[in-house]
């Protein structure tokens, strides 16, 4: 029997801890809600990712600060022309963004890497090998003293000042993978009454090794029950997790109806990395 290799993703991590039967409709079959695309959320956290992304990738590549804020605004406004927002929350938005980069204009953090995939082998025997993978936002470097120190930023745009938990399967993954035990949860606030200072939050996440040790542990374990699931064909469901899952529908049906609603109701999605396989 050959060596099986599974890949897990961060998110993916969160859907199998969540509920194994949710899992296997999304991350298996590759169901997913039609209305996902319209959500106002999921499209703006997409947008800003896509500017910011060339935006430190311009700063990279020595390109002129006027410039690259000139260009980076043209291309918000570009990706905001193909929703359905409003004009007012397109005009707020794009003043949230300029008001990011006047923020950060003297940023002492200077970016070294952009959108960096990795993948990480988690554990292997043989039969099977569990790799961790996904991309991460940003990776940077500050000089405090004659030291030089590396973070791992991640961007996130909220409706909402959170104050992000030490204990987070992204984080936890990033830290692991890179060897670089200090995460930044890069906050965009986009609520229009709050001042930049405000808006815009850096908060540093530092793991220690046995926190980190412990996360693998954790993820093997979960990694290892879900492909049990799946070489059985028997997806426990999580009912605590029901009341705010889009499978919720099928899941109330009869077993011999879910399949129907499945096909009725959602979406299949393309395959990718935090698919099991």
């Amino acid at each position: 029997m050959s060596q099986r290799h599974i890949k897990i993703s961060p998110s993916g991590l969160n859907s199998i801890q969540s509920c194994f039967r949710q899992s296997y409709y999304s991350r298996v079959l590759g169901y997913t809600d039609p209305n996902d695309s319209q959500d106002e959320a999921l499209v703006r956290g997409t947008i800003f990712h896509t500017v910011l992304e060339a935006y430190y990738k311009n700063i990279i590549a020595g390109k002129n600060p006027i410039d690259n804020i000139r260009e980076c605004i043209i291309l918000f406004k570009e990706e905001l022309s193909k929703t359905k927002f409003d004009d007012d929350l397109k005009s707020s938005l794009t003043t949230t963004l300029m008001e990011y980069f006047g923020h950060f204009q003297n940023d002492s953090y200077k970016p070294i890497a952009v959108e960096t995939p990795f993948s990480y082998e988690l554990y292997e025997d043989e039969n099977v090998k569990i790799l961790l993978e996904g991309k991460i936002d940003l990776i940077m470097e500050r000089t405090q003293g004659e030291e030089v120190i590396k973070y791992v930023l991640d961007h996130k745009s909220r409706g909402r000042t959170t104050t992000p938990s030490l204990l987070q399967n992204q984080f936890m993954a990033y830290a692991l993978a890179t060897g670089i035990p200090n995460v930044i949860d890069n906050e965009i606030g986009v609520q229009k009454s709050l001042k930049p200072q405000d808006k815009f939050k850096r908060r540093i996440l530092t793991y220690s090794t046995e926190q980190l040790d412990e996360f693998a542990e954790q993820a093997i374990a979960w990694t290892l029950m879900f492909d049990q699931a799946i070489q059985a064909n028997h997806y426990i469901p999580n009912y605590s997790s029901c009341s705010y899952c889009i499978f919720n529908q099928v899941c109330s049906s009869a077993k011999e109806f879910r399949q129907e609603k499945l096909e009725r109701f959602f979406v299949k999605r393309d395959k990718d990395f935090d698919i099991f396989s």
